[in-house]
């Protein structure tokens, strides 16, 4: 019996392997959506940020009649990039720091980017009775030193649609990085780490697509801290370690 039951896991582990990996496009059309895709978190979204709460580091849309186009923070038109309309150009790891706190955030482990959609259609149809956009790449880079991370896809594509109106700058998705530490303790207002968002959109044919570091949305995903595992095998193993000395002493 237990040679049958470890057979039915090990199937159902072979069996969402082989879904997961065949996957290749995550559909954000709800507001409860939420996916892991590379090493981002992605969820859908409804929430507001009130005023003074987003910090936009990307907004772009493909240039002439293209649906296809592809930015990054502070890009200028060339070399197969269109022009970043975002207020703050090159985004420092300094700005993002400064906004958080100007916002009260003084801990956090999570870092968390509103994505705002502003289509007409989906997938060029312009008889869709929805809007959509698809993100085909989406990379976030943080360089401190010989520190660096990344944040991708993982080679997957992501489709938003507009769930909120189009032209509300409220955002349809939100993409959460783990910086495995403290992202406020690290660094400060005067910090030298670089900092660096590349996306590339296709199905466009209206406005422009938004990303913006939210500190509402960065506030929310902080305030649950999971524990570590080896935590919980501590906390576990502290309780056995009491109830074994009580009932030794009974």
């Amino acid at each position: 019996m237990r040679h049958i039951w470890l057979s039915v896991v090990m199937s159902a582990f072979l069996l969402v392997g082989v879904s997961k990996g065949a996957e290749a496009l995550i559909v954000i059309d709800s507001t409860t959506d939420a996916f892991t895709v590379g090493n981002l978190q992605v969820f859908g979204n409804n929430q507001a940020s009130g005023t003074g709460q987003n910090y936009e580091v990307l907004k772009f849309s493909p240039s002439g009649n293209n649906s296809i186009g592809t930015a990054f923070d502070g890009s200028s038109a060339g070399g197969g990039f269109v022009n970043d309309q975002a207020p703050h150009g090159d985004v420092k790891v300094a700005d993002l720091w400064s906004h958080l706190n100007t916002n009260g955030i003084t801990s956090a482990r999570y870092i968390v980017f509103g994505f705002d959609v502003n289509q007409n259609d989906c997938e060029n149809d312009s008889s869709a009775s929805v809007d959509c956009v698809d993100i085909t790449d989406l990379v976030i880079t943080l360089t401190n030193g010989s520190l660096v991370q990344t944040f991708t896809l993982g080679g997957e594509t992501v489709r938003v649609f507009e769930l909120n109106g189009e032209g509300s700058s409220r955002a349809e998705a939100r993409f959460l990085i783990d910086m495995g530490y403290d992202f406020m303790q690290t660094y400060s207002a005067i910090s030298t780490a670089e900092f660096k968002i590349q996306a590339t959109h296709s199905g466009a044919n209206a406005g422009f697509e938004e990303y913006f570091l939210s500190s509402a949305f960065t506030a929310d995903a902080n305030k649950t801290v999971t524990p570590e595992p080896i935590s919980l095998i501590l906390f576990g193993s502290g309780l056995a370690g009491i109830l074994l000395k009580r009932r030794s002493k009974k």
